[in-house]
């Protein structure tokens, strides 16, 4: 039994490379619609608060209409029973979403910290509430609760 390896690179392995990497060049720009996105879109990012999966319409916050440059959006308990307390999420321009103050047992999203990645959600497991960004599709949604 003879133990002869070629370990020498041939054509075919080139061909083989390049058509790898021109595929995952491709796959990155065409799946990424962030890149596609964020230059036509950068003002009509709007920031979306669910409850398990019904959407709390007055806590749409729509970036372009934001006058400040962060505002503070505070759910009461005494509005939505089932949260534990009162939760405050701050949504800040250049930074994103951050939900800054919580009652629950582990404070796991208090400690995720800014998020400003469109689709990537913050959530807080014990009061069941979903915090993310998305682009709007042009609708105008006039509920605003901010404090």
């Amino acid at each position: 039994m003879s133990n002869k390896f070629n370990l020498k690179f041939n054509i075919y392995d080139v061909v083989v490379g390049v058509i790898s990497i021109a595929l995952v060049i491709i796959l990155l720009i065409v799946n990424n619609t962030g890149l596609v996105r964020s230059k036509e879109n950068t003002n009509n990012k709007v920031v979306y608060i669910y409850h398990k999966t019904k959407k709390l319409d007055e806590c749409t916050t729509y970036y372009n209409s934001m006058e400040s440059e962060e505002i503070k959006v505070v759910l009461k308990k005494e509005k939505y029973s089932y949260l534990l307390g009162d939760m405050t999420i701050l949504i800040n321009k250049e930074k994103g979403i951050r939900i800054a103050d919580v009652t629950c047992p582990n404070h796991l999203c208090e400690n995720t910290g800014w998020m400003n990645i469109v689709g990537m959600p913050i959530v807080c497991l014990p009061n069941d509430i979903q915090v993310f960004i998305q682009y709007s599709d042009g609708v105008v949604d006039n509920g605003i609760m901010m404090e």
